[in-house]
């Protein structure tokens, strides 16, 4: 599974990874995934990314890293953005608690969807 998940770039939800394992591992049940999931996620090998949907995607790449979440299609991208690693310090030193990490997400729509929504508002404005 965690081979699965690192060979693509997508953030995959629990389906994804099923429909995928299930080609090769023909008993294989959706509650088996989220067990393994999981175990993945407590041993840090993976982080959970909630897209505030009804589910949840995965990322196995588990260095600091920003996402950039779709509001159109629902994808989910990396971020190619140097991870502000001082604002962990400046959380803790303002509130006293322990910082170990945090996460900030871009919401808006993808370069695919954007030119999408150019597309249907020329369209409304031929008619």
């Amino acid at each position: 599974m965690l081979q699965l998940m690192k060979s693509t770039s997508a953030h995959p939800t629990a389906i994804w990874i099923y429909d995928r394992l299930k080609e090769d591992i023909e008993n294989l049940s959706i509650g088996t995934v989220y067990r393994n999931l999981k175990v993945l996620l407590d041993q840090n090998m993976i982080k959970r990314i909630e897209s505030g949907r009804n589910y949840d995607c995965y990322d196995a790449d588990t260095s600091p890293h920003y996402h950039f979440l779709c509001s159109g299609c629902d994808a989910i991208y990396d971020l190619d953005l140097d991870h502000i690693s001082e604002l962990d310090n400046e959380a803790a030193e303002k509130t006293g608690f322990i910082v170990k990490e945090h996460q900030i997400r871009f919401y808006d729509l993808c370069k695919a969807c954007q030119l999408s929504d150019e597309q249907v508002i020329e369209q409304v404005n031929i008619e």
